[in-house]
């Protein structure tokens, strides 16, 4: 009879992690639409049927919580990247289908949220692991296109990518995007970039996977 029970803390622990989720998700969800400040504590809790006391004990204030759903959401589009990535059958294929699901989740991003998120130390340093960390990636993705053909190879790759860097911090110092949407701002710089980096076999790639 007692190996036919359900374990307590198990039923607990699976609460607690499915809770955790919807915690992150509907966070990171208020944050993308509605930018970080305009998002209360006590909203997430009242979206969710809990108690704010149960969501300090999870997460002590609001730029704890913000971290942790901005790990989340960045884990999740690794893996839908990683999904999409995995039925292409050429780099220029990736690139633009990368290229277009970037491009919809800029549509419903309120730039709020990048002008806001720079204030939150924790956030920026994770964003800056994260970049170290996929540098290896990109240096592996530049050679297989440059390997395909697609990619030009009398460009200093190295430079560029330090030029690029600035670009994000550009457009907030002079608030681009209270004259632009930002996936216009993206658009422009990203699909520029691209014919520029390409040879002529990776313009005619390109512009096959264009919609």
């Amino acid at each position: 009879m007692r190996s036919m029970m359900k374990d307590p803390s198990k039923t607990i622990t699976t609460y607690r992690h499915t809770l955790r989720e919807n915690i992150l998700s509907t966070a990171m969800h208020d944050f993308i639409r509605h930018g970080i400040k305009a998002v209360k504590m006590d909203d997430i809790a009242g979206q969710l049927g809990i108690s704010k006391r149960t969501l300090y004990e999870l997460y002590d204030n609001k730029g704890v919580l913000l971290l942790e759903s901005v790990k989340y959401w960045k884990a999740k589009k690794d893996l839908e990247m990683a999904a999409l990535a995995a039925q292409s059958t050429n780099v220029m294929e990736t690139i633009m289908t990368f290229y277009y699901a970037k491009v919809e989740d800029l549509k419903s991003t309120n730039p709020l949220l990048y002008a806001e998120i720079v204030k939150y130390p924790q956030v920026v340093e994770f964003f800056e692991q994260e970049k170290k960390r996929n540098q290896e990636i990109s240096r592996r993705f530049l050679q297989r296109g440059l390997d395909e053909g697609y990619f030009r190879s009398d460009i200093d790759y190295e430079l560029l990518g330090m030029l690029l860097d600035n670009v994000p911090q550009s457009v907030l110092q002079q608030q681009l995007y209270r004259q632009y949407n930002i996936d216009e701002l993206y658009s422009s710089m990203v699909l520029v970039l691209l014919r520029g980096i390409c040879t002529p076999k990776g313009i005619e790639e390109l512009d096959k996977n264009k919609r």
